[in-house]
């Protein structure tokens, strides 16, 4: 009997195989606070990088970070782009090299 393909491959499978490819680090710096919404699961940052005019939807899902329009911040994070693209909060720190 000859082999004519390969078994298919369970869905659930092909997902997780597919988010894992997908999360990638990002980082930004000298980031001023838009605006802050919180939700059932998580908070949502709005920032803007005041050098390349960029806007940032963050989420934080461990509600644990104090950002204020007052400082400038460097975020870094994970990037999920499977269905949506989700910029995850991983650090938060005021940026040292800018100033308001």
């Amino acid at each position: 009997m000859a082999f004519t393909g390969h078994a298919p491959i369970p869905q659930s499978l092909l997902c997780q195989f597919r988010k894992q490819l997908t999360m990638f680090n990002f980082s930004a710096n000298n980031l001023t606070l838009l605006s802050r919404t919180e939700c059932k699961s998580c908070v949502v940052f709005v920032m803007k990088d005041l050098h390349t005019k960029r806007l940032y939807r963050l989420y934080d899902f461990t509600k644990a970070q104090t950002i204020t329009p007052d400082h400038l911040w460097c975020v870094s994070g994970k990037v999920n782009s499977a269905d949506k693209l989700y910029l995850v909060i991983e650090s938060v720190k005021t940026d040292a090299k800018n100033r308001v």
